[in-house]
């Protein structure tokens, strides 16, 4: 008789980890307390302006996972790849648009770099740190300079987990670099070999789906042994000799195995019994706004820009859709995404990206196009000691359910990637324990 396998959350993780299952032969139901699937991946725009509200750019060398499972779900023929010119960045200082280079000569020459070469150059010659962990702004001001920290690294790890340095563990953030410290000596020494040994493709930096990434998400749950239940909270989970019983309105439901997707503050709830603190695991919130405008696209050449929280500013960085993924404008367009820390007011929005156009990006024009949406807990922070935290967690759990596994973003990595990544590895767990 096949085993049956319950899925608590259909963000990226629990559908990744339920198509894994279902290849494998296994009947896998997905439960998801909100009205739809996809977790944070979701549509957007209208009519006249494409937009997705989640993750919509990815790298195409550090995406290795979710091309097999885009492949497998038979969409490669909807991948697009950007232009070579969405490998230009820039970064928002001194009140205006600063290119960041982009080769070594350009780095030289360029008057945000130049300035650090010296630092660059003693960090080859640093020696290594000793400390279990550190966080990222300690671990860039002891290897190259406080500057260089709050100028470029800051940007950069807000771009990615809306975090701040001062906080962010970069044992847990930039685990990689950590190891090229440890291996090389040198975070440098270690970044020209990979380098050095690096294949070049031929294909574009980033890549997505032409109709949104929504459609690799309704592909999963359209397998024969997966069935979603949207709109549907359970309440309560246990483990009783060789079943999980979940409990939903009064009802309990019986399975052979279960796996927990949800972010890590729903753990307390799903678990009563257990003592962990639902906040031991911080979330950020963050508002993201879409913005449209027909005619002629007003946005110079790049990806977009972030900006160093040492501007004071709320935005946190601006991305250029228009120009990365020219197949999905309807004609002649500017679109484009501001991503704002914490949360905006709906009678403030419209003042505000009128002052961001106009001051960052010299746009007159008013926008045909607004929409936003605020992200309540959008992004774990992996704080100093996570990955000690984690370990913590995953012991307490294994002692008590032999029939239960957990993934998410909270664990390691929070990329689409890295919960793919996690996918695999949940799968091949469960059916692991199954046969023993």
């Amino acid at each position: 008789m096949r085993k049956k396998i319950a899925i608590i959350g259909a963000g990226i993780s629990g559908l990744s980890t339920a198509w894994y299952l279902a290849k494998k032969g296994y009947k896998v139901d997905i439960f998801e307390k909100s009205d739809r699937i996809g977790g944070w991946i979701s549509p957007g725009g209208s009519q006249d302006f494409f937009f997705e509200k989640g993750p919509r750019s990815f790298s195409t060398s550090r995406s290795s996972d979710l091309l097999s499972l885009i492949n497998e779900l038979n969409l490669s023929a909807d991948i697009i790849y950007s232009d070579n010119e969405a490998k230009e960045r820039y970064l928002y200082i001194d009140n205006k648009l600063q290119k960041l280079p982009n080769s070594i000569l350009s780095f030289l020459f360029s008057s945000l770099t130049r300035k650090h070469i010296f630092s660059l150059v003693k960090e080859l010659f640093k020696p290594k740190g000793n400390l279990i962990d550190e966080t990222i702004f300690s671990f860039f001001k002891r290897r190259f300079s406080e500057e260089i920290a709050l100028t470029f690294v800051d940007p950069i790890t807000t771009g990615i987990y809306g975090g701040d340095i001062h906080s962010l563990s970069v044992r847990s953030c930039f685990s990689k670099l950590c190891e090229l410290e440890e291996k090389y000596g040198s975070v440098i020494k270690g970044l020209l070999f990979q380098k050095k040994h690096k294949k070049k493709a031929n294909l574009g930096p980033l890549f997505t789906l032409n109709s949104g990434m929504s459609q690799l998400i309704y592909k999963i749950a359209e397998h024969e042994n997966i069935q979603t239940f949207v709109s549907t909270q359970i309440e309560k989970i246990t483990q009783s000799h060789n079943k999980v019983m979940l409990y939903k309105s009064n009802k309990a439901l019986e399975y052979d195995f279960a796996v927990v997707a949800t972010p890590f503050n729903a753990l307390k709830q799903l678990f009563p019994e257990i003592r962990l603190e639902a906040d031991s695991i911080p979330y950020n919130n963050l508002t993201i706004v879409n913005v449209g405008m027909s005619g002629q696209n007003h946005l110079i050449k790049g990806f977009g820009y972030l900006v160093p929280r040492m501007e004071k500013e709320r935005l946190l960085g601006v991305i250029f859709d228009s120009n990365i993924f020219k197949k999905q404008n309807r004609g002649e367009q500017t679109r484009l995404t501001l991503i704002i820390e914490g949360s905006l007011l709906k009678n403030n929005l419209n003042n505000f990206i009128e002052d961001i156009l106009i001051r960052h990006l010299k746009i007159s024009k008013c926008p045909d196009y607004i929409s936003s949406l605020e992200c309540k807990n959008a992004i774990p922070q992996y704080h100093l000691g996570h990955k000690e935290k984690i370990l913590t967690i995953k012991k307490y759990f294994k002692k008590r359910f032999s029939k239960i596994v957990f993934t998410g973003n909270y664990l390691e990595n929070v990329s689409v990637n890295g919960c793919i990544t996690k996918s695999i590895q949940t799968a091949n767990k469960v059916e692991i324990k199954i046969k023993l």
